[in-house]
């Protein structure tokens, strides 16, 4: 049986298709290696841009920054502007190892240096604490010379920033080329796919009939067309995307608001620097995480948790306007006076797909805000309970504008019923007040100007009543209108202390006078004294005893008057412990050295408060008492020897008359008893008797 012969066309054809594919996989392998290359580039591009416009940013943020704390101050600056630094030289960094050309590296070269010395001169400011640097080069010059400084590096930034975006586009171009080089690679193996399909397509066709592979190859070359034009309407899309997103970077990063964005289940999705400085968090940190994490605020006086306006958006879909009196807590627990605004991110359906919220640091303006509530209140607390009366009014008009409570009731109306009635129904010389502010009295300066000019003048009550007024005027201007303002007291009643003080005066001076005539008509010497002996007053009998005028003795130590000190300081001494000393006798010595005896008596005195004062004491002079005394003595002895004289005188009479008595008694008891015998007759007498 003879073998027919059977064709090895399809080994053939596998042969030739393995050799295709080995073909196209190597250009494939090619094109997917410069296409890596490409997007490399691309990426150094991007990150050359991305550190730019952060430089960019941080830059033009810290000028703000700086202005305000030279404006304003600002205790966080430091801080700020230490990390702000530190970012600064990160993106320097990154643009110092990039691959540049050597006109983008000169580039960057003056821009570090103008950055080294914008660093130097920001030091000094902070050092400066907001005067003076070094030099004596004020701050706000040196703050205009860091302007004009930050031009160049500003344009340097800038023509780096469009070299690089250039570059960035060539990158983007050559990676969409690329790209569409490995597409091409991609569909054309796809078309060998689809040609061994249809080859396949074509053997089933001679099987089952030609007309159904044209069909399906028709079919098929009419679905890789569809995909050749999404594939170009994507890479044009994706070119727009990438352009659009660069802008809102710089954008984003530019403002200098605060701007956070969610996509709609409130998670964070961007964080420019200003929210990140106030936050706390980094967009590396926050992306991804629940907005209740990042944004964290309260209310300012409740301290209680405020609702987050991103929540209500993505719920209603409403715009939040700004409001104010919310904290923001950053992660480090530092607190933020914000004021914010939130809006939902919708599509091209309407449909939320995200929110954005800005806001803004307002912790300086709402300190302004509190100290001038504070100040307002402080004034009026004080124009309602000072006692003066204050008034001010138009200068031209002379309607009262406001009036405190003391004013009110000083002329008898109330408060509401002076506002708008003319100050001359109050002060009718109004004319010679107003003559006291006059322009060339208010030319002499402003510290005359504050004080104003005090008069007296006529006051009118509601009453019809006059009473006396000080009244002193100064000169404001409000809006570019001039003002007056009063200031008034009642001293009616000081006119009247004042004239009862001046008659206290006199009949003091009259007492003052009376007692000192009593003190020099003392026939005795009259001295006071300190509590440690030191002469505050004396009369003139003192003046003599001493030979000593008063301006002489007044100021002197007591002691030194007399012969014995000790004993003078003793006299001192016994007064004060004893309140009262009499008859305490020394001898005064004056200043010819003659001696004078003298009879002390003192007593202590005291103020009004029982405090002591000092000592009184009364000198008196016994020099003649003193000799009447020793004549006296004398005379007592002379009586003494008399008296010895007639007591013995009277001793011998006695004696005498004894001796007498004896010796008489008995001659005389005779004769005696001879009388009475006589006298009796009993017996007879005798003749010789008889």
């Amino acid at each position: 049986m003879q073998m027919t012969h059977q064709p090895n066309w399809p080994l053939h054809a596998g042969g030739v298709l393995a050799l295709i594919l080995l073909l196209i996989s190597g250009g494939t392998a090619l094109s997917l290696q410069a296409t890596r290359a490409a997007s490399e580039q691309l990426r150094v591009s991007v990150e050359i841009v991305g550190a730019t416009q952060k430089l960019l940013s941080e830059v033009l943020i810290g000028q703000a920054q700086l202005e305000k704390y030279v404006r304003i101050g600002d205790d966080t600056y430091p801080a700020n502007f230490s990390s702000r630094r530190s970012r600064m030289e990160e993106s320097l960094a990154v643009l110092a190892k990039a691959g540049l050309s050597s006109t983008s590296r000169a580039r960057v070269q003056s821009i570090t240096l103008s950055m080294h010395d914008r660093f130097y001169q920001i030091d000094q400011i902070i050092s400066s604490d907001g005067k003076s640097i070094s030099g004596g080069v004020p701050v706000a010059d040196q703050l205009r010379s860091l302007e004009q400084a930050l031009v160049p590096a500003l344009d340097e930034l800038i023509a780096l920033l469009n070299v690089q975006h250039k570059r960035q586009d060539a990158a983007e171009v050559g990676l969409v080329g690329e790209i569409r080089v490995l597409s091409f690679w991609g569909l054309f193996i796809g078309l060998v796919i689809i040609a061994l399909l249809l080859l396949f397509l074509w053997l089933i066709g001679k099987i089952v009939g030609s007309r159904s592979a044209l069909k399906v190859k028709q079919e098929t070359i009419r679905l890789l067309e569809q995909q050749s034009t999404l594939s170009s309407e994507l890479t044009a899309i994706n070119e727009s995307l990438q352009v659009s997103e660069a802008r809102s970077s710089v954008m984003l990063n530019s403002i200098g608001d605060a701007v956070l964005a969610t996509d709609s289940n409130a998670r964070i999705t961007l964080l420019n620097p200003v929210a990140e400085l106030l936050t706390g968090w980094t967009s590396a940190e926050a992306l991804g995480r629940p907005i209740q994490e990042i944004f964290h605020i309260i209310h300012k006086e409740s301290r209680e948790p405020a609702d987050i306006p991103v929540l209500n958006t993505l719920a209603r879909g409403t715009v939040h306007g700004f409001t104010n009196h919310t904290v923001l807590i950053a992660k480090g627990g530092r607190e933020f006076d914000i004021a914010d605004s939130c809006a939902a991110i919708k599509d091209s359906k309407a449909q939320i797909i995200g929110a954005i919220l800005v806001f803004r640091d307002v912790t300086a303006a709402y300190a302004i805000e509190q100290q001038l509530t504070e100040s307002n209140g402080q004034i009026r607390s004080i124009l309602n309970t000072v006692v003066d009366g204050v008034i001010t009014l138009d200068a031209v008009t002379d309607l009262i504008e406001t009036v405190n409570p003391a004013a009110a009731r000083m002329f008898g109306y109330d408060a509401a019923e002076l506002k708008g009635l003319n100050f001359r129904t109050l002060v009718p010389d109004l004319d010679q007040v107003k003559a006291s502010a006059d322009p060339d009295y208010y030319s002499a300066g402003n510290d005359d100007r504050s004080i104003g000019m005090e008069r007296e003048v006529v006051g009118l009550r509601r009453d019809g009543s006059e009473f006396t007024l000080e009244m002193a005027v100064s000169e404001m201007w409000v809006k570019g209108r001039r003002h007056f303002t009063a200031v008034l007291r009642d001293i009616a009643a000081r006119k009247q202390i004042e004239s009862d003080r001046e008659q206290l005066n006199e009949r003091l001076r009259d007492q003052h006078f009376y007692a000192r005539s009593l003190i020099e008509s003392n026939v005795d010497a009259m001295m006071m004294a300190d509590p440690a002996g030191i002469i505050s007053d004396v009369n003139k009998q003192m003046e003599m005893i001493t030979g000593c005028t008063r301006d002489e003795l007044i100021g002197s130590p007591f002691k030194s008057y007399f012969t014995e000190v000790s004993r003078a300081e003793k006299f001192i001494e016994n007064v004060l412990d004893v309140n009262k000393v009499t008859d305490f006798e020394m001898i005064a010595r004056n200043r010819s050295s003659s001696e004078t005896a003298v009879s002390c008596n003192a007593s202590t005195f005291y103020n009004r408060n029982r405090q002591l004062q000092g000592v009184f004491a009364s000198v008196r002079d016994v020099t003649d008492r003193k000799r009447l005394d020793r004549v006296l003595t004398d005379k007592n002895v002379e009586l003494q020897r008399a008296k010895s004289v007639a007591e013995y005188a009277n001793r011998a009479k006695s004696e005498f008359l004894s001796s007498m008595s004896h010796e008489l008694r008995t001659p005389l008891g005779a004769i005696l008893g001879f009388a009475q015998l006589i006298d009796l007759g009993v017996p007879p007498p005798t003749a010789a008797q008889k």
